[in-house]
């Protein structure tokens, strides 16, 4: 479906306030129908209801948005991400893990209530399921995006 010629669209004066990583190539551009978009940047209007589209039609849209430069940031965020999960962590005597990061310390493990993190002794919110979503949770709290 495109968009671009739907009368009552406004094609100007959006706003992006989300780009989402689908981590796979899985979206149509809600604006021009272009297939396969991978980052999903969220548009919103007053006038319209939210869109979901691809970066050439967000820049479109909203005046001054780079989309390209907003891509990155999600690339890179999910970078940090990764490499806070996979690396730098130590096994503590009682088996929980640990490692520092950007001045705190983030303590990960399984305890009598299940699977906890916390960061700087203050336990996160929330059920986990998994060690790893654990440490995706404290990466979250500590690097916000």
């Amino acid at each position: 479906m495109n968009r671009w010629n739907t009368p009552g669209i406004p094609h100007k004066d959006w706003t992006c306030i989300e780009v989402e990583d689908l981590e796979d190539a899985v979206h149509t551009c809600e604006m021009c129908g272009q297939e396969s978009i991978r980052y999903v940047h969220h548009m919103w209007h007053d006038a319209s209801p939210n869109l979901k589209v691809g970066c050439v039609c967000a820049e479109k849209m909203a005046q001054g948005y780079d989309g390209k430069a907003a891509e990155a940031r999600v690339r890179n965020r999910a970078s940090r991400r990764k490499t806070f999960v996979n690396s730098g962590w130590k096994r503590s005597k009682n088996g929980n893990f640990y490692r520092k990061k950007n001045g705190s310390l983030v303590v990960v493990g399984e305890g009598q209530y299940g699977v906890f993190a916390s960061v700087d002794k203050r336990f996160l919110r929330g059920k986990f399921t998994t060690i790893e979503a654990a440490m995706v949770a404290a990466f979250n709290e500590i690097d916000p995006g």
